[in-house]
């Protein structure tokens, strides 16, 4: 690791970002040094003006992507190494105006039915029934879990927030007996790499995690709600 990367780390770490922040800013100023093959602080202002074109116009990133890309740049350059670039504050992706799709109940619970792996569902009917992140439930522990009032105390909410809300009660019995199988009982739904038989049910990347599951089941939502 450089004397700058670290340096970049410790700055994210006195501002209290989370580690998941941490790890993405510092892929963003990896992939600008990889992009040049070059230190990012010997880079210069058109140098980074040409790599957020790059970004938009020919890899055609997303909004979200770009931003989170700004946001890191922004930090390392104006924190870090302690530059006031223009750049920096012209480039400022579109806000979308779209409006999200939103499935009526009936077509909810016909998704969530036709998840057949067990963990997979409790974990995504929990998401859906407590209007949890995905983060939200992935972290969530059997200790959490309040089924006398209905309640989930939600520890590791955004912005390292603490909050509880309030569960259906079909849930709350659900995530013990998930947690209770993976031979940890701690987590509701641990990701695979360790366990009582060597995996645990719900992996943290590929495309067999909750995210790509859901995301490919609405996608077919008009065969399943039909």
């Amino acid at each position: 690791m450089t004397a700058l990367r670290q340096r970049l780390i410790d700055d994210l770490h006195l501002r209290g970002y989370a580690e998941r922040t941490v790890e993405s800013y510092v892929a963003v100023v990896a992939r600008l040094a990889r992009h040049f093959r070059a230190a990012p602080d010997q880079l210069s202002e058109a140098q980074l003006r040409a790599y957020l074109l790059h970004l938009t116009r020919e890899r055609k990133l997303a909004r979200s992507t770009v931003t989170q890309a700004l946001s890191g740049l922004r930090f390392f350059y104006e924190q870090t190494l302690g530059r006031r670039w223009t750049i920096l504050d012209v480039a400022r992706p579109k806000r979308d105006r779209q409006l999200p799709v939103v499935l009526s109940r009936d077509e909810v619970w016909r998704v969530l039915a036709a998840v057949h792996t067990p963990a997979y569902r409790v974990c995504l009917t929990t998401i859906y029934s407590c209007g949890l992140r995905l983060r939200e439930a992935l972290d969530l522990h059997v200790d959490q879990v309040d089924g006398g009032r209905l309640l989930l105390h939600i520890r590791r909410g955004k912005g390292a927030s603490i909050a509880g809300c309030r569960c259906r009660r079909p849930c709350s019995p659900s995530c013990g007996r998930t947690g209770a199988r993976t031979g940890i009982p701690c987590g509701c739904f641990p990701p695979r790499g360790a366990g009582r038989r060597g995996r645990w049910p719900i992996p943290r990347s590929g495309r067999s995690t909750p995210r790509c599951c859901s995301a490919r089941l609405v996608g077919r939502c008009g065969r399943v709600a039909s």
